[in-house]
């Protein structure tokens, strides 16, 4: 009977600078990031991997099958193949949907998965082949039903590693050489079995599991089960992808980059710390330039690519299209600036925002204009965006329901730069008080334009002019224009650590920019509570539950906004600056 062969190899999958090594034959085999190797279940051998948190699965690959496809099994051992090719890419694809909590409708599936795994595996070790190998692609997730997981008590933590299937392990119901894979980092261990049975009595054949040496006992259960290769951590790509999505471009730039620059520091803070369930961050970056396609094409990209967690939108008008594709791809979202009420006001499990809402601080700015201008003649306007005329109604209705009426209730289009006509108005109507519902660029050029005819009317905002952009446009004439904003999060003792690494990147973390470091602050923590990523359970826990960030103590009502209102009127002074208006004005 000729030898069946097995392949084992590890990686580090968490540094991709340190190399597992492979040891059979009397050979060390180092391999890097995105490498396999193939090895004969019939030799005993070990592997060693740096202590660093590592996965590496296991393939069966059976002699015949393998023979089929390549003229000389026996020369592809102990070589490490190139790094990552396609084939190894596909191949890794394929084993990360299997270990996704799928299970196989039927043996027909079955079976074509299992031959497309084969003809993978020979094709990474890049050997000559007998006959051209054509990948049977088969889309697994709209065809397959969740995996049964089986709990196995005797799996030791720490360390990922593949387990063969035996169908000797069950004579009764003979199955094909399947494979499986075990995860065991940071959750409860369990085996995916994917079609046929799993003989657990394979994890006591290991002779030891060590943090950084996995000795094997290849001899026996190997020599009964035909060949076996296994994936080194990184070609498995074990990181846990998430993103962040704004107006990367556009005339809203500034707060894509605002959320961009929270988010590269929250990943770096918390991979820092060890990651998430064991597994790094990686930071996706996807651009809506606030236009409502460009935000449902990107929402339904990330869907696509099963990212399970989104921080963004900025621009309402962005966030709540974007907010159902997410909740129909099964990804959670938090932005750290979308306030209009109808983005959580939908009933949809997956929306969560980090700042208040347009019904909360257009009651603030109410406030603040029936304190001070109620006998006065005021102007509303707004660009007619989501946001903008949210804002402006909800000060309005707040302003009319204390008595106030508003002298003037115009619109103009975002994007304008010629208000002539609009100024006219206000001093037609000798207007004394501007309340504007739009974004910083079209406000700060209706002050100046106001300032240009005369008009010395005071110009108030929402958060949209929090943006130094605001006073760089407007220049000197931005003194005495007032927004609603949240308490400064820069001058809480929650962000003093964080503020401090900032400014050491020369980066002023002003506007949402700790906004959206806390988002992901939020999600990471919600998810090692719920010991998955997976969005809907970690959405639960996020509302079941309190969270530490930047910002302070987070909790959330049942519909994803935050349970804290805190808008407070800032000022800005000849400089740009600007500051907090003392609690009695």
């Amino acid at each position: 009977m000729p030898k069946p062969m097995c392949a084992s190899c590890l990686g580090s999958g968490s540094d991709p600078g340190r190399a597992a090594t492979s040891r059979s034959r009397g050979r060390d085999v180092e391999l890097g990031p995105g490498q396999a190797v193939l090895r004969s279940s019939a030799e005993a051998g070990n592997m060693v991997v740096p202590v660093s948190p590592s996965r590496f699965v296991g393939l069966r690959l059976p002699r015949k099958a393998l023979a089929s496809l390549v003229r000389d099994p026996e020369d592809m051992l102990i070589r490490p193949s190139p790094a990552n090719t396609e084939a190894m890419r596909l191949l890794a694809l394929y084993i990360r949907e299997l270990d996704h909590s799928y299970q196989l409708a039927t043996p027909e599936l079955r079976g074509a998965v299992v031959r497309h795994l084969v003809d993978l595996g020979a094709t990474s070790q890049n050997s000559a082949l007998r006959q051209p190998v054509c990948c049977r692609a088969h889309n697994i997730a709209a065809q397959s039903r969740p995996l049964r997981a089986i709990p196995d008590a005797n799996a030791r933590q720490r360390v990922s590693h593949c387990c063969p299937m035996s169908h000797m392990s069950n004579p009764r119901r003979p199955s094909p050489s399947l494979p499986i894979v075990s995860r065991l980092k940071g959750s409860p261990p369990v085996i995916v079995a994917i079609g046929g049975f799993v003989d657990c009595d394979a994890l006591r054949r290991l002779e030891t599991i060590e943090e950084n040496v996995m000795k094997f006992a290849l001899r026996g259960y190997f020599l009964a089960l035909g060949a076996s290769l296994a994936l080194s951590g990184a070609a498995m790509a074990q990181d846990i992808s998430v993103a962040v999505v704004g107006p990367m471009t556009g005339s809203e730039a500034s707060f894509g980059q605002q959320f961009k620059n929270g988010a590269d520091l929250a990943i770096a803070d918390i991979n820092a710390a060890g990651g998430v369930l064991g597994k790094k961050l990686k930071l996706e970056v996807g651009d809506d330039a606030c236009d409502p396609k460009q935000a449902v094409s990107v929402a339904e990209k990330m869907a696509g690519a099963r990212i399970p967690f989104v921080v963004g939108h900025f621009c309402s008008s962005t966030s709540i299209p974007a907010s159902d594709a997410y909740a129909e791809g099964n990804v959670l979202q938090i932005t750290p600036g979308s306030t209009n009420p109808q983005f959580t006001e939908r009933g949809l499990w997956n929306t969560f925002r980090v700042c208040g809402r347009d019904d909360q601080q257009g009651t603030v700015a109410a406030a603040y204009i029936i304190k001070n201008y109620k006998t006065k003649n005021v102007a509303i306007i707004h660009d007619k965006t989501t946001y903008g005329k949210g804002l402006a109604d909800e000060t309005k209705k707040a302003i009319n329901a204390a008595g106030v009426k508003e002298k003037l209730y115009e619109a103009y289009t975002k994007g304008d730069k010629d208000f002539a006509a609009l100024v006219s108005r206000f001093k037609k109507e000798s207007i004394d008080f501007v309340y504007v519902g739009g974004y910083y660029a079209e406000a700060a050029l209706i002050l100046r334009q106001m300032r240009e005819q005369g008009v010395n009317a005071v110009l108030m905002g929402g958060d949209a002019l929090v943006d130094k952009q605001f006073a760089a446009i407007a220049g000197p004439l931005a003194e005495g224009s007032l927004f609603t904003f949240s308490p400064d999060p820069r001058k809480k003792a929650t962000a003093a650590a964080t503020l401090k690494k900032f400014k050491d990147k020369g980066i002023d973390p002003d506007g949402y920019t700790l906004y959206s470091y806390a988002a992901f602050q939020i999600w990471s923590q919600a998810a090692a509570r719920a010991q998955t990523t997976d969005a809907k359970k970690v959405a639960a826990a996020i509302k079941a539950g309190s969270w530490d960030t930047v910002l302070g103590k987070i909790s959330y009502t049942p519909k994803g906004d935050i349970t804290l209102i805190d808008y407070v009127v800032y000022r800005r002074d000849k400089d740009g600056n600007y500051a907090e208006l003392p609690a009695g004005q």
